[in-house]
């Protein structure tokens, strides 16, 4: 990649080079040589102008409002019309990270399949992986209190001191994957294979909040350059809008395309991380990574 990129800007230099002593030798006016030199000089730049100007129109409205945030939505519909829909991956994610039993009992995801799976969970789903963990975190403790005692230590106690923080926390580190994460899979299985499925959201029970994930229409020639998207979070009970997200993303040039294997953006105005802002409004509770990073990572091992 980095040997076409020197290609393309040697071949560039070179045409500017001959255009402009060709321009200077016959051009019967300099304003016309500095009209040359400036276009050379502002060709590589034109996609970063344009896409800049443009940004600045769509940035006239606020691209992101929170007017709620919740500790305990209960439960929520996530209708993802970007990819669309969740697989059967996705589905399992969503239920590991945020269907907790406490904050939210409730879950709805359309499928790629164009059905809705819904889950429910209760706490007494997760008794088995919640006492494990107790153990993780009572080792994990253990680990940091020796850990700071070895380094308040003088220096020919701090080895044995060391190496006993080393064996607490390879202890819970096996407690944690070994027996905390096969339990909690195993739980979150058994949810899944409760999944209420349904044709349609007409026939879903009542939710308590609404997450929307839609690409925005864009018009001639901007839907071509341009993937745009809006992220709506909706309390249905009173029907309002309590949050929203817009973003705006330019498709990578030619030359940048050459080496990618998946999708990639050049510019990008508004907050990336989308599936991110559920988590500020709705799931904060959950304190995960963001779904779009999981998945990114899954979709590669996959390639």
């Amino acid at each position: 990649m980095g040997l076409i990129l020197l290609l393309v800007f040697l071949a560039y230099l070179i045409v500017a080079i001959i255009v402009v002593a060709l321009t200077a030798k016959f051009a019967k006016s300099k304003k016309t040589v500095v009209v040359v030199v400036l276009f050379f000089i502002l060709f590589p730049f034109r996609r970063l102008i344009f896409y800049k100007t443009l940004f600045a129109y769509y940035s006239r409205t606020p691209l992101q409002e929170i007017h709620e945030t919740l500790e305990s939505p209960v439960s929520v519909y996530w209708e993802d019309n970007v990819w669309p829909g969740f697989d059967e991956y996705g589905r399992h994610w969503m239920v590991k990270n945020y269907l907790d039993g406490k904050h939210l009992k409730v879950l709805a995801l359309n499928g790629e399949d164009g059905r809705i799976y819904l889950y429910r969970a209760t706490e007494d789903d997760f008794n088995g992986s919640k006492k494990i963990l107790a153990e993780v975190k009572l080792a994990e403790k253990s680990y940091e209190r020796i850990l700071a005692a070895a380094k308040k230590s003088g220096t020919g106690k701090y080895a044995p001191i060391w190496m006993e923080s080393r064996k607490v926390r390879d202890a819970a580190k096996t407690l944690r994957w070994q027996k905390y994460e096969p339990q909690k899979d195993k739980e979150v299985q058994n949810i899944i294979n409760r999944a209420e499925r349904y044709p349609a959201k007409k026939y879903l029970p009542p939710m308590h909040y609404t997450v929307r994930f839609d690409p925005l229409p864009l018009s001639w020639p901007f839907r071509d350059l341009l993937h745009a998207d809006r992220i709506s979070i909706i309390d249905n009970k009173s029907g309002k809008e309590i949050a929203y997200s817009r973003r705006y993303m330019v498709y990578h040039g030619f030359i940048s395309q050459i080496s990618d294997e998946m999708p990639k953006f050049d510019y990008k105005l508004g907050d990336e991380s989308v599936y991110k802002f559920d988590d500020k409004v709705l799931f904060g509770f959950a304190n995960e990574g963001g779904y779009d990073i999981s998945r990114r990572i899954h979709l590669t091992k996959r390639l």
